[in-house]
């Protein structure tokens, strides 16, 4: 890859980053409305006040809190009522009682406002700004569109090395995407409303049968949920890219169709041939019209792999550029069958259906691998899955001028911090994709100390030696007064960290009596080649 294409690749990403915060932000404006629409208070600013109202209201004797009935989490409006009733009225209060029905959409909240922020090379030409980002901090939850995105590109990364180091793999197996949905009428599926557990459990019992074993060489799964469109409750369903020994795939289609439903009653299974959709040199999907159900409507052209297969043997190509070209298309096809696992939430329209899901599945293990990949090591990442509790740090410390295409080291370019929602960029489909709009506004960068790396920035602020503040920093004239400057800003006041603010450096050994989180809930990505 050129500087020039990666100059280009790091552009979208920067724009991707900038698009998928921004909408991150209006999703947690959403909780935050749903709450002050239910209990007629916003949620504090930080998450360190919210545990302060919330240990408050545990310590305090006499605490007003309402129970109400989880499978109507509704009647939770009506709680205010009850409080005044009681004649508290405290803000602690009513916190207590959020954090009793809807603590994980407090946590969602939370985890959607921690770091989003950016760690970038900075460079100028004729009075015009361009960044090169090295880095970004992604907070680990499940709903958070960034880090989906960011996971999607990261596993399928991964996916694409894996098979492209074992071609045997393409050449012996033929691959499907299967789907498998279970009835569940009146929103139950084996008296339960949520019941991720018991169709895992069907699938583990599918995969004992005879016939899977038989024709199954290996394979990955992912729980999807989403809500039933007939108002039947959660549409909770399986997605699984699976590797057949052989490209018969109406005999196993037939074998999962028949001990499927025998184990739960489904009338319908899906299993596909693998496909991916194509997009025009406008950077729009090639559409088509599908006749479903009879209505009409507009959808992504599938593009069959085993078709495109066939059109490639009959170009008059060389052998290797044949072989080249077919496992390009494989690999389209399998990366776009394992997209379904990082999509993220489906069900924003319904915040109390989200705060349900959300209960139900914390903690628990949505996504695994069966058959020979079971225990291949390659294709584990754990530690890529969600968990608020790690942190991965993943760095390059070259940058490439935007503007120049040379390549410069973090220690000697201008690094800066900002928000990547700040940015606005061109669309793909633009003159000059992803190009920087405002290109001539460098107000929401925010210098860092010389001659640190793009690691130590990170991984100090990860280790708890950084905080935030909306105090303006000034960039360090001199080295020698680095450390003045820093013990100056540490006897600032610090202000909310959940602002719109900018990064402050701060040695956090001098904050003895300034509040702060002692855990950040974030992931840590230096982006490598993009």
């Amino acid at each position: 890859m050129n500087p020039e294409e990666k100059i280009q690749l790091n552009r979208k990403m920067q724009a991707k980053l900038s698009w998928k915060r921004g909408e991150a932000l209006r999703e947690r404006e959403r909780l935050n409305d749903f709450i002050n629409d239910n209990f007629g208070i916003y949620l504090p600013k930080t998450r360190a006040r919210y545990k302060e109202l919330l240990k408050d209201a545990y310590e305090t004797k006499d605490v007003a809190i309402l129970r109400c009935d989880k499978n109507n989490s509704r009647q939770a409006r009506n709680h205010r009522m009850i409080i005044a009733g009681r004649g508290t009225g405290r803000e602690a209060d009513t916190i207590a009682t959020i954090e009793e029905h809807y603590s994980q959409l407090v946590k969602a909240y939370y985890s959607l406002g921690d770091m989003g922020i950016s760690v970038a090379a900075l460079f100028q030409n004729g009075g015009k700004w361009d960044t090169y980002t090295m880095g970004h901090l992604f907070t680990k939850h499940r709903i958070c569109p960034v880090w989906n995105y960011r996971k999607s590109q990261l596993i399928r990364s991964i996916y694409r090395r894996y098979l492209i180091d074992n071609l045997d793999i393409i050449e012996k197996y033929h691959p499907v995407h299967m789907v498998l949905t279970v009835p569940h009428k009146g929103g139950l599926y084996k008296n339960k409303k949520f019941y991720a557990a018991e169709i895992l459990a069907d699938f583990r019992e599918l995969r004992r049968r005879k016939d899977w074993k038989e024709m199954v060489y290996a394979g990955e799964y992912g729980i999807e949920t989403t809500v039933s469109e007939s108002g039947n409750g959660f549409h909770i369903h399986i997605h699984s890219l699976v590797f057949l020994h052989n490209n018969h795939v109406e005999p196993f289609r037939e074998a999962v169709s028949k001990h499927w439903k025998s184990l739960t009653g489904a009338t319908e299974t899906r299993v596909k041939t693998l496909y991916f959709n194509k997009k025009d040199e406008s950077g729009r999907y090639i559409m088509e019209l599908d006749n479903k159900n009879g209505e009409k409507k507009l959808v992504k052209k599938e593009f069959f792999v085993d078709a495109e297969k066939r059109l490639i043997n009959k170009m008059k190509i060389s052998p290797e550029e044949k072989k080249e070209k077919i496992l390009e298309v494989y690999l389209r096809g399998i990366l776009e069958g394992i997209k379904y696992h990082f999509k993220g939430s489906e069900v924003f329209e319904d915040i109390d259906e989200l705060n349900n899901i959300l209960e139900n599945t914390a903690g628990k293990r949505l996504y695994s691998r069966f058959g020979k990949f079971y225990k291949e090591p390659a294709l584990n990442f754990n530690r890529l899955l969600d968990n608020e509790g790690e942190v991965i740090l993943e760095s390059t410390e070259k940058a490439l001028n935007p503007f120049s295409g040379l390549e410069i080291e973090s220690t000697a370019a201008q690094l800066v911090t900002f928000y990547p929602q700040k940015q606005k960029r061109q669309p793909q489909g633009a003159p000059e994709p992803f190009a920087l709009i405002n290109n001539r506004d460098n107000s929401f960068y925010t210098p860092v100390p010389e001659n640190m790396t793009v690691k130590a920035i990170l991984k100090r602020i990860v280790e708890d030696k950084f905080s935030f503040d909306k105090t303006k920093y000034n960039p360090v004239p001199e080295k020698e007064k680095q450390s003045e400057i820093f013990r100056e800003f540490a006897r600032r006041k610090r202000r909310d960290m959940e602002s719109e603010t900018e990064l402050v450096f701060y040695n956090l050994r001098e904050l003895k009596d300034v509040p702060f989180y002692t855990k950040i809930n974030a992931v840590l990505m230096v982006f490598i080649d993009c």
